[in-house]
């Protein structure tokens, strides 16, 4: 009986080529490009639907108002 653990070697034996690795980078380079035009195209589609500050300098709409009850 031993009281000592037995030492496992925490490296991989395996090792990717340089093919599978330069895949692996042209994959993860196309998703960040995509995400870039979705995050320029949400951009743009901002700008465009925010209104004007003429626009916005409308006077306020007229509110009705209740009669109120008399407290007496």
């Amino acid at each position: 009986m031993t009281n000592q653990l037995l030492l496992i070697d925490s490296r991989p034996a395996w090792r990717l080529d340089q093919a599978t690795r330069a895949q692996g980078l042209q994959g993860v380079a196309n998703a960040r490009a995509v995400l870039r035009s979705i995050e320029a195209k949400r951009a743009d589609a901002s700008t465009e639907a925010t209104p004007e500050l003429t626009e916005l300098a409308a006077p306020p709409a007229e509110q009705p108002t209740l009669p109120l009850a008399d407290a007496a």
